[in-house]
């Protein structure tokens, strides 16, 4: 159910967009960071309710020290070494992507596809979009990406995703993945391709991360949730999302009014760092989650096998 209405959305935007020149405006690109903030940042919003599901730690005030502390210490990489605060932050989302990726697909285990499905996620519209992520990204941290000629960078683009096709196709045919899991890789790598070739930058972004990483993420949370409380239900999801997404969202904008950004360019890099703040951590939380839930999950397994052998 969920695929489908991510399919259909997908089709309306992806209609809309090259009705519209990609939306490739000012207007396009503030309605993205609005997008990003109601539907984007929440997504975060209950990783002290998920930690707590697989370790033996309640201690909400610990979990809000540590994931600050981390927080905190990624503020002064940006400050320090924006470059490689930079880079690691690429590398480190295009993990956390790619482990969703496989996550909703249920594919254990295969770190190489969750790798090359990552690069893909984040490395692909960048590179479509090469001379406009330049802009955006020199204001972070100038003279980092090279000048590429657009042949060469659409190139880049394209290699990317053969490889991560092949990728797909060589799990399949040593029986990683069934066909039903590859069918739906495939299917997903060619929406993403279309994202990135008939929207912008932001938009094309924008539409991946609501569609594909929000919601899938929402749909983890809220169905491990349940499964480890029976009483747990979609009132009180909402509610716990809610909470932890205000913080964030007024400390996002209270911030960005500080900084004061001139022009939708440094707007956009301002965000992108304070967002990507928020997202170490996060990502570090769902990391742990995804690791403790597939191995209780093998357990639990192992356990049955054990009961009828």
């Amino acid at each position: 159910m969920m695929s489908r209405i991510q399919y259909i959305l997908s089709g309306i935007v992806l209609s809309i967009g090259f009705l519209t020149g990609g939306f490739n405006n000012q207007l396009s690109i503030t309605v993205c960071l609005i997008l990003i903030l109601i539907f984007g940042i929440p997504h975060g919003a209950v990783d002290h309710r998920i930690h707590f599901s697989v370790t033996k730690s309640d201690n909400l005030f610990h979990f809000i020290v540590k994931y600050l502390a981390i927080a905190g210490g990624y503020v002064l990489l940006w400050l320090l070494v924006p470059a490689i605060a930079l880079m690691f932050f690429l590398f480190m989302s295009a993990y956390h992507f790619g482990q969703e990726l496989l996550e909703d697909n249920k594919i254990k285990g295969s770190m190489i596809l969750a790798l090359l499905g990552g690069l893909f996620i984040v490395f692909g519209p960048l590179l479509y979009h090469y001379d406009e992520s330049k802009e955006f990204l020199n204001t972070i941290a100038p003279n980092v990406f090279p000048v590429l000629t657009e042949s060469l960078h659409q190139v880049l683009a394209f290699v990317l995703l053969i490889t991560f096709t092949v990728s797909i196709i060589l799990a399949l045919v040593t029986n990683a993945i069934n066909w039903t899991k590859t069918w739906k890789l495939l299917v997903f790598t060619g929406i993403i391709t279309c994202f990135n070739l008939f929207l912008s930058l932001l938009p094309a972004f924008t539409a991946y991360f609501i569609l594909f990483h929000s919601l899938n993420a929402f749909k983890h949370q809220y169905q491990w949730l349940k499964k480890k409380n029976d009483s747990y239900n979609f009132g009180r999801f909402m509610t716990d999302l809610v909470g932890f997404s205000l913080l964030a969202i007024l400390g996002i904008l209270m911030l960005l009014w500080v900084l004061k950004p001139d022009g939708i360019s440094e707007l956009v890099s301002y965000f992108f760092i304070l967002t990507s703040i928020i997202t170490l951590p996060h990502a570090i939380t769902l990391d742990h989650f995804y690791r403790s839930k597939n191995r209780i999950e093998q357990d639990r397994f192992n356990s049955a096998l054990n009961t009828f052998s």
